[in-house]
């Protein structure tokens, strides 16, 4: 007889497990507010004592702070706490990270090399419109946002939502949104990066597009 130890999970583990995956891979970040309770718990497909269990989990592990009164809500805190919690458990598995991150490159050079093949007029202006978005950001939050938007737009431009989906996962497991762009050299090196993406897949330089 073969014994296991497996941990039960619950549907507020897995809505819990999306929206950690929302917040460390940029899709939210601090000071976000989440969309009211009624609102998310559509968004989600899940009712709303599923959808307060797993806001309890985030909020016991730091990643969402309550406030009360009329503007108040659920909101993404700065993310220390939970990132700590991420560096040393990645500290401690360093065959794990590095396994991470080569599965994470490998998506997003497949995601890029899709894009520069299938990338149509308007996917091009909207990358475009993302880079510029970036290159007007004025902090850090404002940069964060328009590099999801960006790599919202290479996703759509690839035609991939299984390659999007893997490319999102692994952004949120690496914990993509506590990079440093809070300082300028940081932002213009990530703005750099981009900037050259979008060169390539405009050029159709599928070599350029996946380095």
């Amino acid at each position: 007889m073969i014994e296991t130890n497996l941990v039960r999970r619950t549907a507020a583990d897995d809505i819990a497990d999306m929206l950690r995956c929302w917040m460390r891979g940029g899709i939210m970040g601090p000071g976000d507010r989440l969309p009211a309770e009624r609102e998310l718990a559509v968004i989600l497909g899940v009712g709303r004592i599923t959808l307060r269990a797993a806001l309890a989990e985030l909020q016991a592990e730091g990643y969402l702070d309550v406030r009360r009164g009329a503007r108040g809500g659920n909101f993404v805190t700065a993310l220390d706490r939970p990132f700590r919690r991420w560096l040393n458990t990645m500290r401690r598995d360093l065959p794990g990270l590095h396994d991470l991150v080569d599965f994470r490159i490998g998506v997003e050079r497949q995601l890029a090399t899709l894009a520069t093949r299938r990338a149509t007029s308007d996917d091009l202006r909207q990358l475009t419109a993302a880079v510029v978005e970036m290159s007007e950001a004025g902090d850090a939050e404002g940069h964060r946002r328009a590099e999801h938007e960006f790599h919202q737009a290479l996703a759509a431009a690839a035609g991939s939502d299984r390659m999007a989906h893997a490319a999102a996962d692994a952004r949120g497991e690496m914990f993509i949104s506590m990079r440093p762009r809070s300082d300028r050299k940081g932002r213009e090196r990530s703005l750099r990066i981009h900037v050259d993406l979008l060169r390539a897949i405009q050029n159709g330089d599928e070599r350029a597009a996946a380095d």
